[in-house]
């Protein structure tokens, strides 16, 4: 099956309110089509600011999302409109859903080309069904058993990484702490020079709609041997224990997933990568719960936003 699927019943030119009306409009038909393809595609409308772009997404979803709480440095535009992940354009992302890493996903992200890179930058799509079905048995079985101990170290607003008034979108300790406090199964700890948290999930979750049980975790992205074992290595040189990387993925109880897993999980990831050129102004729609994306490298400007919806 090709990712994303284009949706061609929409004439070329329309307006983004227009476009918004259209997707009102056939918005059962739509959610059938996203059930069955995993991404949807609309190109050819006229969507060119984050303004059109928060009209096309809330016709169809209207309650977004904050990103309280994400792992990956962004910034919010206007409203729950956000930047896609800010990593330098040397990085390439592996294939993720996003906050995955949380008990309330976001069913749904929305992404949006206002610029496109002079070369690179594709977003890859993949589906988490052949992820699952390709690794090792030897690799799945061990998540299964143990689940993913993901770990972040924020600093106060000074420090490698994403502080943690970034992150929660607040200057107020306490107001964090009462968020933390209601998250089950999340354990964290003030510090003199940041904040430090540690949440544990399962390996696998089921589709809400399909059933599918699923290969759902981020175990590679917070992992930095994805970038390199020696850059792995640099980093513990910096920072000593892994409790004090910025982000740091384990099994879940506490003991060390191995680079050799990290990178056998990303090479098998990055063969079910199917990619699709942006054109600026397309306007995509994923299933974050059965779709996978990540990013290539690039180079020159690229401005890709994003809207989180349940």
């Amino acid at each position: 099956m090709n990712l994303p699927h284009r949706i061609n019943d929409f004439p070329p030119g329309l307006t983004s309110q227009e476009l918004a009306e259209r997707i009102s409009c056939h918005r059962e038909a739509l959610e059938g089509q996203l059930l069955v393809h995993g991404a949807l595609l609309f190109r050819g409308a006229r969507v060119a600011s984050a303004e059109d772009f928060q009209t096309v997404v809330t016709a169809l979803t209207p309650d977004l999302l904050a990103y309280t709480g994400g792992g990956s440095p962004r910034s919010k535009v206007e409203g729950r409109i956000y930047t896609s992940t800010e990593y330098a354009g040397t990085v390439h992302i592996p294939l993720h859903c996003e906050m995955s890493y949380t008990p309330r996903i976001p069913g749904r992200i929305w992404f949006f080309c206002m610029k496109n890179a002079q070369s690179g930058g594709a977003t890859p799509l993949g589906f988490l069904a052949e992820i699952g079905e390709k690794l090792p048995t030897g690799i799945t079985d061990r998540f299964r058993e143990k689940g993913v101990r993901y770990t972040a170290f924020m600093h106060h607003g000074a420090g490698f990484g994403k502080s943690w008034q970034q992150t929660y979108e607040t200057e107020d300790r306490d107001e964090v702490s009462e968020l933390l406090d209601g998250e089950q199964g999340l354990q964290y700890e003030w510090k003199e020079d940041g904040l430090f948290v540690s949440r544990t999930h399962p390996s696998h979750r089921r589709h809400s709609v399909t059933g599918e049980d699923l290969w759902y975790n981020q175990a590679v992205n917070w992992h930095p041997a994805h970038l390199s074992v020696a850059n792995f290595d640099k980093l513990k040189r910096v920072f000593g224990k892994t409790e004090n990387f910025p982000k740091m993925s384990s099994f879940g109880d506490g003991t060390p997933i191995s680079p050799e897993d990290i990178l056998k999980i990303d090479e098998v990831s990055r063969n079910c990568e199917r990619d699709f050129g942006w054109e600026e102004g397309d306007v995509l729609l994923v299933d974050n719960e059965r779709v996978a994306h990540g990013r290539h490298a690039f180079e020159g400007e690229r401005r890709v936003l994003v809207a989180m919806a349940s």
